[in-house]
């Protein structure tokens, strides 16, 4: 860790945003340079995404000052302010379309098919319920092995049914 110049350390929380219409990822009318559309990325902080944040600084401050060794110091009066007009950064887009086990609650199923889409299948880091500061590439493997196997095992059956039915028109 580089300390700044006072003997003081940056202090950065990435947290799930809270979801939100009007905070989402679209594509726009521009174009790239090869031809494909651009994507449009619109972040929001919705007030209970701040609130969550403002807790978060206050319990990792009583977590800290019950040390002896260092403490977090902020500005309460300007926190909230600060927190509302920061701008939600992502390395990793990820929990657009999470996996969950009913359609209420995500956008895909646990075999990895889109609800509404049966026949639709998300195999990214997009189906994760949340993100994590670290890169997210094992998961999407174990993912994609994951999904994998499920394709295999339905194209199995497919071609048995496929087959069965040969043999019976023959």
């Amino acid at each position: 860790m580089v300390t700044n110049a006072d003997g003081s350390f940056a202090l950065e929380f990435n947290c799930k945003q809270t979801p939100m219409e009007s905070s989402r990822i679209t594509l726009s009318n521009g174009r790239h340079r090869h031809v494909l559309q651009r994507a449009h990325i619109a972040s929001r902080n919705a007030p209970e995404a701040i609130e969550a944040k403002l807790r978060a600084f206050y319990l990792l401050r009583s977590a800290i000052s019950d040390g002896p060794s260092c403490r977090l110091e902020f500005d309460e009066s300007k926190l909230a302010t600060s927190l509302s007009h920061s701008i939600p950064v992502s390395g990793h887009h990820i929990a657009n379309a999470p996996m969950a086990a009913f359609a209420i609650l995500g956008v895909i199923n646990t075999g990895s098919a889109v609800f509404d889409l049966p026949n639709l299948y998300i195999a990214r880091s997009t189906v994760f319920s949340t993100s994590s500061p670290p890169n997210p590439t094992l998961n999407i493997v174990a993912l994609i092995v994951r999904f994998g196997d499920h394709v295999k095992a339905t194209l199995g059956r497919a071609a048995q049914v496929n087959s069965n039915m040969g043999t019976r028109a023959s």
